[in-house]
């Protein structure tokens, strides 16, 4: 967990809240669809959700009574972590908000893990998932065949930092 400087670093906003993670939230959300295929599809995907719990950069952010997504980041190494996120069909209700906000939270983690490499993957098929790695500042490196739960093919996209 991070500290209430950081988080109002993070959030600027009096309508859209982040909250510590819990692996049951995407449980009470109502999931875009290629979010919920991929929680059908990974055989242990609770199991997954209570590790990114005990990571200390997770969240859920909120908006109107409503959690819209849960998002984290997780170290693979020194330097390097992989984030996520789950979203609801009600994350359209705040896109610019939460975009916003996510780009804070990624140069906050960045800044605190001393990263050098942040990365993400989105399944090809997925539009809006690419579209906002790209609005997240994300590069494309290249295609992750058949990588996904059920065989799809998935984009590596990272972010680079200077040390």
């Amino acid at each position: 967990m991070v500290n209430d400087t950081l988080l109002g670093e993070i959030v600027k906003s009096d309508n859209l809240k982040i909250v510590p993670f819990k692996w049951y939230h995407p449980r009470s959300m109502d999931l875009r669809p290629f979010d919920l295929l991929c929680y059908e599809q990974m055989g242990d995907f609770d199991n997954a959700l209570r590790y990114f719990e005990s990571e200390p950069f997770s969240y859920t952010a909120v908006h109107n009574g409503k959690m819209v997504a849960c998002f984290g980041s997780h170290v693979i190494w020194d330097g390097v972590c992989e984030s996520w996120l789950l979203g609801s069909k009600h994350l359209n209700s705040v896109p610019i908000t939460l975009t916003r906000m996510c780009r804070r939270y990624l140069d906050v983690v960045a800044r605190e893990l001393k990263l050098h490499r942040m990365q993400i993957t989105c399944d090809t098929k997925d539009e809006v998932a690419v579209k906002w790695a790209i609005a997240l500042k994300f590069e494309e490196e290249g295609l992750l065949r058949r990588y996904g739960p059920a065989g799809s093919d998935y984009i590596m996209f990272s972010r680079i930092y200077d040390e």
